[in-house]
């Protein structure tokens, strides 16, 4: 079975520090999954275990921390990934550009569906995960200006 490699490319106007503080705390990603939604249930120094929720169903995951760089980028894998994944490696890098973050997510995979289907539905979950990253970070900067305003 071959391994195909899905991009996606997110531009975030916040600095580093927030970003990689906000990614490094793998409980929110429920903030920014909502289709699929996923619930966190056990996260430990290395590991994740999450339920995805989709439509009536609820599908358990777990990954593991395998690589990391702080500041830069962390590579996570899932064990024993549910249907329709064989393997699943997700490198979430880091870099700055000019006044904002790019977020490079680079997806390895292989499964039982072709690989066009899988990105598809990719494309999609990505998508609506950019719109919320940049609706939580909005929301930080509005609530961090509004601290800082002098009275």
């Amino acid at each position: 079975m071959d391994t195909f490699v899905f991009t996606y490319r997110t531009r975030i106007n916040a600095t580093m520090k927030q970003v990689w503080s906000f990614f490094s705390d793998a409980t929110n990603i429920e903030k920014v999954h909502k289709r699929p939604k996923v619930r966190v249930c056990k996260k430990g120094e290395k590991d994740l275990e999450s339920v995805i929720m989709l439509a009536a169903f609820q599908i358990k995951w777990k990954s593991v921390i395998t690589e990391e760089r702080k500041g830069h980028y962390f590579i996570d894998e899932a064990e024993n990934p549910p249907f329709p994944f064989s393997y699943w490696r997700h490198k979430h890098s880091f870099e700055r550009e000019g006044d904002t973050i790019l977020m490079v997510d680079e997806v390895s995979f292989r499964a039982k569906l072709p690989a066009s289907i899988i990105a598809k539905g990719l494309n999609v979950m990505f998508k609506a995960r950019e719109k919320h990253i940049h609706a939580y970070f909005q929301n930080k900067a509005l609530t961090e200006t509004e601290v800082e305003s002098p009275q």
